[in-house]
Order: structure tokens, then C-alpha cells, then sequence
């Protein structure tokens, strides 16, 4: 994290390190924020323990609650750029600076090349079986929980934790597969 050290330097010299998180949904829903800069502090005295090491949030999902302050800073043109679902919107906010300029055009051209977009529609597939794939399993544990209550045999849905060939036994008896 800190390369631009050396051995027996001291920390204070150290280049800030920053991850920057894009989300969909806001990471506490009680109190939304558009943008939310977030560093290491103690938890009973709130001081700073280092602004070297940060994470940043930008929330797409509040893109249209944000103070005027907000909607005038080069941030939320970014924003919108990430929140664009069509080609129009990417192409109105490629005229607001260079930067997003090359940006979109640089997208158009991922989009374009044959072996991206595949790989992008493969990575949204994986994506949605994986999802399927957990509510299906919940569906199927919910049903074996079922059945193992009415037969009175819960034990063994608590050994299945520790025998997963158990699990898959029992899955196939009740025909839940």
C-alpha cells in the first residue's frame, strides 16, 4: 500500500491511499448520501487515527437528491456518466468535459469490440445463475426444514452444517433437487 516508502521512513510521508466505491444502494440506508468520504477513527473519542488511509463512496442511487453544491461539481458529471443506461445520456454527458469525453468513447469502443461485449454478457449471466442459483437453495432449505419439522428430525438439519453429504441425502430423499 505504501510503495512510495522506504525502509525506516516515516509514515507521516506517506501518500494517501483511497478506495472508491461506486454503488447502486446506499450503504446505510438511514442516512443516504450521495457522496460520503469515510477514514479511520477511534470509536469513543471520533479522533482521526490517519488521513492516509480512506474509503469514498459515491451512491448512484441518490444521484437525484444532491445539493446544488453537489450537482455543480465535476463528481456528479461523473455520477450521471456511471448512472447512464443509454447511449444518449453517455453521449449528453461526454460534452461536459474531455475527460468523460474519452471516457465515452473509450466505452463505445468496449462495446464495440466483439470479444468485450461477450465477456460482458457471459460476467451478467454468471451473475444472474449465481442469484438464481442462492434463492433456488434457499427455496430447497426452506422445504427441507419443512419436512424435517413435520417428521420431527431437526437434528439432522443442524449435522448438515458439519455433513454436507447429509444435506445432499436428504435433498434427494424428500425430492428436492
Amino acid at each position: 500500500m505504501f510503495t512510495d516508502l522506504k525502509k525506516g521512513d516515516n509514515y507521516k510521508h506517506a501518500l494517501p491511499s483511497l478506495h472508491i466505491g461506486i454503488l447502486t444502494k446506499s450503504l446505510f440506508p438511514e442516512e443516504p448520501r450521495f457522496y460520503s468520504k469515510n477514514y479511520l477513527s477511534d470509536i469513543e473519542t471520533h479522533h482521526l487515527y490517519s488521513g492516509i488511509f480512506g474509503i469514498h463512496v459515491l451512491d448512484l442511487s441518490q444521484i437525484n437528491n444532491v445539493t446544488d453544491e453537489e450537482r455543480n461539481s465535476p463528481l456528479y458529471d461523473w455520477a450521471c456518466l456511471f448512472h447512464a443506461t443509454t447511449w444518449e445520456e453517455v453521449n449528453i454527458m461526454a460534452e461536459k468535459s474531455d475527460a468523460i469525453h474519452s471516457c465515452a468513447n473509450y466505452l463505445k469502443e468496449l462495446t464495440e469490440d466483439e470479444k468485450i461485449k461477450l465477456r460482458c454478457e457471459a460476467r451478467a449471466r454468471y451473475y444472474a445463475d449465481k442469484e438464481s442459483a442462492v434463492e433456488t437453495g434457499r427455496v430447497s432449505t426452506l422445504r427441507l426444514y419443512q419436512r424435517l419439522k413435520e417428521q420431527g428430525r431437526l437434528d439432522e438439519l443442524d449435522r448438515c452444517e458439519y455433513e454436507p453429504e447429509l444435506f445432499q441425502k436428504l435433498l434427494e430423499e424428500f425430492h428436492l433437487l
